[in-house]
């Protein structure tokens, strides 16, 4: 053997995989599994338009939302008039009073942890003066699509996986009994049996 070699390369051995491969070498078990992990590798990829499908639908959703947040929700600045108390971990609700450009009215509300009786805060309000989240980022539109898409990719992609592990397992199996079926016809008896207790 010369010194300069080094194997078959990756891409020959790829090569071998193919189920039209003219080489006899190739079992016709050989040949069902290629055809099926080829269906596999075609089958995620058929989900490409459907993870682009499902993610623009997602981000034209969200971006109507957020522009309809942006469009209704006003903030004022309201005064904390209670002393805010902790009712769950990391959050704080006290009763806040506002009287801002026309608008004026009370509510319990979240606040922020650091606040205190008296302080001013930023408040959001809907058209019916009550107090709400700010307006989302238009950036959460984009986040919420391309998320949707990959996690839409990434689940295909590792639902095909184990599908090509499960097959690998599957005909592998059936393999390993072949040869051993084929061994116990072939080997001498003295390689069968187990050697005899002394």
């Amino acid at each position: 053997m010369s010194a300069d070699f080094h194997g078959p390369e990756r891409p020959i051995r790829f090569g071998w995989m193919r189920p039209w491969h003219p080489s006899p070498l190739l079992r016709p078990l050989d040949r069902v599994e290629a055809v099926l992990r080829l269906a596999v590798v075609a089958a995620v990829l058929c989900t490409l338009p459907l993870a682009w499908g499902l993610g623009a639908e997602v981000y034209a959703a969200d971006a109507a939302r957020i522009r309809v947040e942006r469009e209704t929700r006003t903030s004022v600045q309201a005064t904390v008039v209670t002393e805010p108390v902790e009712v769950a971990p990391y959050t704080v609700r006290a009763t806040v009073r506002w009287d801002e450009s026309g608008r004026s009215g009370s509510a319990e509300t979240s606040v922020p942890q650091t606040a205190s009786a008296g302080d001013r805060i930023t408040l959001w309000l809907d058209p019916a003066n009550r107090p709400v989240l700010a307006p989302r980022s238009p950036d959460a539109a984009s986040i919420g699509g391309i998320g949707t898409g990959l996690l839409v990719l990434f689940a295909a992609a590792g639902l095909g996986w184990l599908l090509v592990r499960a097959i690998a397992l599957l005909f592998d199996r059936h393999r390993y009994a072949a040869w051993g079926a084929a061994w116990e016809r072939s080997a001498p008896r003295r390689y069968r049996d187990p050697p005899a207790a002394v």
